[in-house]
């Protein structure tokens, strides 16, 4: 949604798009941001805008809200794995940096890790690679377990492939693994 809102010549904008709800929280990433830049000696309202669109968990929406940030020529946008896929295809020319636990070379978002080329960049923590770690260090604080439930929720991008790891990790280790596949009524219902 645009604000209408016309920025002061001279105040470069970003745009955070962000697929959840608006937080409450002073920790939440809509005050960071502001206290990062800060840090960095840009001023909120002064040198830099911050545009923020949130879709309040209508996936659905992010498409429209990218454009949207795309329209108001925002010097670059900001989100997490989804939201850059969705901003990646709604621009060519806009960067836009994001923060994944997702492979952003399996997922699509760059050509490799190395040199991502294009407008696309970002960070990076994929947790596939630690099953075997996590499982190990379960089997010393539970060194009689036969069986280890593992919580997955199947709508994440990485969900396929972090249950290979766990699958592959519990042979190594020797125990079985029982999968328990969750998610939220809401997601369920935006991925259908």
């Amino acid at each position: 949604m645009a604000t209408g809102r016309t920025r002061p010549a001279g105040i470069h904008a970003g745009g955070r798009l962000l697929a959840g709800h608006i937080g409450r929280r002073r920790d939440e990433p809509r005050h960071r941001i502001p206290q990062g830049l800060k840090e960095a000696g840009f001023v909120e309202g002064q040198s830099v805008a911050i545009e923020y669109r949130w879709a309040d968990g209508h996936i659905d929406r992010l498409p429209e809200l990218a454009a949207d940030l795309i329209r108001r020529q925002v010097a670059v946008v900001v989100g997490h794995a989804q939201v850059a896929q969705i901003a990646k295809a709604a621009t060519t020319t806009t960067p836009i940096v994001f923060v994944a636990g997702d492979d952003p070379v399996r997922i699509g978002l760059v050509a490799n890790l190395n040199r991502p080329g294009g407008n696309v960049t970002g960070v990076t923590f994929i947790a596939t690679d630690v099953a075997a770690k996590r499982l190990g260090l379960l089997r010393e604080l539970a060194p009689r377990a036969a069986v280890v439930a593992v919580l997955l929720d199947p709508n994440l991008p990485d969900a396929d492939q972090e249950l290979r790891s766990v699958e592959a990790a519990s042979r190594t280790i020797g125990v079985r693994i029982l999968v328990v596949k969750a998610a939220t009524p809401r997601v369920k219902k935006l991925k259908a």
